[in-house]
């Protein structure tokens, strides 16, 4: 459909630029429909000046200042890429990787990024590090029934994350011996009890 303006391209670029969100998706589809692989026929009868003002156009999009909304949607996508970056590169060698992010699983990260680790990469990648030490939840024994390993979901459940983050699931610590060392035997030696009798 046109308008008075120009060509259906300009329209749906006004619409992009109007729409404010999925600017770059919306920008490369638009791109590729200017561009599209060369073609003579086709393009012997193409209208260089709608061409000329839709990629004006496009230089006004790019001159744009993001509105808040778009770089906080910008700084969680960043959040939720680096959580899953530090899952796969610690957890990865012992659990499965994450390949797949789901609006769910996207849902699920965000709201323990937030309330659990308050948005800080580091103590994310030190839970990390707990879960991929853990004999249990990476099955390093081969103990648990069916070879059952934890994943990325059973992680961020809640009542698992307390259960990690408690030490529950923690290597057993070695037991501590008790030091030999005292103050009446300072070089810890093993005295042994003489019994009078043979």
């Amino acid at each position: 459909m046109e308008d008075e303006g120009g060509s259906k391209q300009e329209t749906d670029l006004r619409s992009v630029v109007a729409g404010g969100d999925r600017t770059d998706a919306a920008v490369a589809d638009f791109q590729s429909a200017l561009d599209p692989p060369f073609d003579a026929a086709r393009n012997a009868d193409l209208d260089t000046s709608a061409r000329s003002r839709a990629v004006s156009h496009l230089g006004e999009l790019g001159s744009r200042q993001p509105s808040a909304e778009v770089n906080e949607v910008s700084d969680r996508n960043k959040s939720v890429a680096a959580g899953i970056a530090a899952w796969n590169r610690i957890c990865g060698a012992k659990l499965s990787v994450v390949l797949k992010v789901t609006p769910a699983r996207k849902a699920v990260f965000l709201r323990r990024f937030d309330d659990d680790f308050g948005q800080d990469l580091a103590a994310w990648e030190r839970y990390c590090q707990r879960v991929a030490a853990s004999p249990f939840l990476t099955n390093a024994g081969g103990n648990n029934r069916g070879d059952w390993k934890a994943n990325f979901d059973f992680v961020l459940e809640p009542r698992n994350l307390v259960r990690i983050v408690e030490g529950e699931w923690d290597p057993p610590r070695p037991a501590s011996r008790p030091s030999l060392v005292s103050p009446s035997n300072p070089r810890g030696r093993v005295v042994l009890p003489v019994s009078g009798g043979f």
